[in-house]
């Protein structure tokens, strides 16, 4: 096979990229590895079998939708090569802008969800007399990154940090902050373009539900590794100029957007200023959540930024970004920051008995007001409405607790009433003290429930030892008893539905 034929087949098969002419020449010129002059004045040179099978290789994986630089390993940026694989972004000449803005005479430099290293080398390249450091979370972003400084004759500092919950601490401070974080919309992710949705990393494109994430988080954490004066450089999406300087403008001056090659908003960048950041960071920050939170509600939140909003009332005057990506991870997530005792939340969080009790108190308001809005008399007509109504009785309750709740002959509800508490794990449960109550009310159908605060609506064997007995001594009064619900948050079972369903597999 020639390479005329090679891409005169190849082209068709390309069909549905820009070029597919060029796209062809493109892969031939990097399977035989001569330039695309070559390509197209020798076009009668014959291919090698071992050619020829690298070819269809490459064309097939192109014709799936996998982008150009995946396929040959490199990426020109800055005028430097750069190795890049699928751990990592493919640089576009869009961020050269980041890198032009950049540079300077900073001498300390962090660049900040570095991917590649692309900008962090071309940084270290054009500015020698600078100490780069790089930070990424990713093991293979850093990898490649690695690589990429020794490929072009560069040191450059690297470091594993999560910057989204981890505390943005470098061990030193820097007078020149690059970055080009995660801005994409979570939303809008796979409506990318095919070749970005299917094959790029989306761990380098989440950017939250509002694509700002990282940007909050970095201006929130400035003060810890920048320099008075310092300049922060970002680039941004296309739309998101106004979004980030707002962000900025609690903590940096002299902000300034910059427009790309194409004439679109690309970056924006400021000078760190301790002073207004002491002033007014935390009120701006405060500000807009609130302000969020009055004109969209909380589905547009995301779950550190509930409880810095709730932190607010209880942490005057101080930043709490940190602290609530701090309890999410030493309780192991959100719903268990709620479900913590004060005392816990006091030793374990680190807080306040302020806003220890605040945290504490949310779940228990919410168990009120859920049996609140039931009202006195609760229309229960079938299961699923006792099961909901069961599941509100146990909101913000982190101990097992056992009920019985009472209908008349037409369901109309009665009366409920707890039977009995007990540990974390287990309850006690006589059936007297369940009679007692249904003569009480005067009950004619009968539901218990109890709760499960690990979670798990998996009945022991005991519940249903326990349902059972409970049963038989209802019968001799002439009282049915419809289900046993075990409540585990907000998911619920019936005891009896359960095990009849295991016998009779």
């Amino acid at each position: 096979m020639t390479v005329k034929d090679a891409v005169s087949l190849y082209s068709r098969l390309l069909i549905n990229t820009d070029n597919a002419v060029r796209e062809a020449r493109l892969l031939t010129s990097f399977v035989t590895g001569k330039s695309m002059a070559e390509i197209i004045a020798k076009d009668d040179t014959v291919l090698t079998k071992k050619q020829e099978k690298s070819l269809e290789n490459a064309v097939l994986r192109r014709s799936a939708g996998e982008p150009f630089a995946y396929i040959t390993g490199f990426k020109e940026f800055m005028g430097y090569n750069f190795k890049v694989d699928r751990n990592v972004l493919i640089p576009r000449p869009d961020t050269e802008c980041l890198v032009n803005v950049a540079l300077g005479n900073e001498k300390r430099v962090l660049d900040l969800c570095t991917g590649s290293g692309c900008v962090a080398v071309s940084l270290a390249k054009l500015m020698p007399g600078a100490n780069i450091t790089a930070v990424d979370v990713s093991d293979g972003a850093l990898d490649v990154a690695r690589e990429n400084a020794r490929l072009n004759g560069v040191r450059v500092r690297y470091i594993k940090k999560n910057i989204l919950t981890e505390k943005l601490d470098f061990g030193k401070k820097f007078d020149l902050v690059t970055a080009n974080p995660p801005y994409i919309e979570s939303s809008v992710l796979d409506t990318l373009d095919r070749g970005v949705c299917d094959f790029e990393p989306h761990l380098a494109l989440d950017g939250g539900d509002d694509g700002l994430s990282f940007y909050r988080k970095i201006v929130a954490g400035a003060e810890l590794f920048m320099l008075d004066g310092g300049r922060l450089c970002f680039e941004i999406g296309f739309s998101q100029a106004k979004a980030v300087s707002d962000i900025m403008s609690e903590k940096f001056e002299n902000i300034e957007v910059i427009k790309d090659a194409a004439g679109l908003d690309r970056v924006v960048c400021g000078v760190f200023s301790p002073e207004k950041s002491e002033k007014g960071a935390h009120n701006g920050h405060r500000s807009r959540l609130r302000k969020r939170f009055i004109n969209e509600g909380l589905d547009g939140f995301q779950k550190h930024e509930i409880l810095e909003l709730l932190l607010f009332y209880a942490i005057p005057r101080r930043d709490v970004n940190e602290k609530a990506h701090e309890l999410i991870k030493e309780f192991g997530s959100f719903s268990a920051v709620f479900d913590s005792g004060i005392d816990e939340l006091m030793k374990y969080g680190k807080l306040t008995e302020n806003a220890a009790v605040l945290i504490n108190l949310l779940p228990h308001i919410s168990r009120i007001y859920s049996k609140d809005k039931w009202s006195d008399k609760p229309i229960l007509k079938n299961y699923a409405a006792v099961s909901r109504y069961a599941a509100d009785l146990f909101r913000g309750i982190n101990h097992e607790q056992f009920y019985v709740i009472c209908l008349d002959s037409s369901r109309a509800f009665l009366g409920c009433e707890m039977i009995c508490e007990g540990s974390v794990n287990e309850v006690f449960v006589y059936p007297r003290l369940v009679i007692k109550a249904v003569l009480k009310y005067d009950a004619s159908i009968i539901y218990l429930a109890h709760n499960h605060p690990s979670g798990s609506v998996v009945p022991s064997w005991y519940d249903y030892d326990i349902t059972m007995k409970i049963k038989e001594a209802l019968s001799g009064i002439d009282v049915t008893l419809e289900e046993h619900i075990v409540v585990g948050g907000t998911e619920t079972l019936g005891v009896m539905s359960f095990y009849k369903k295991q016998e009779e597999q």
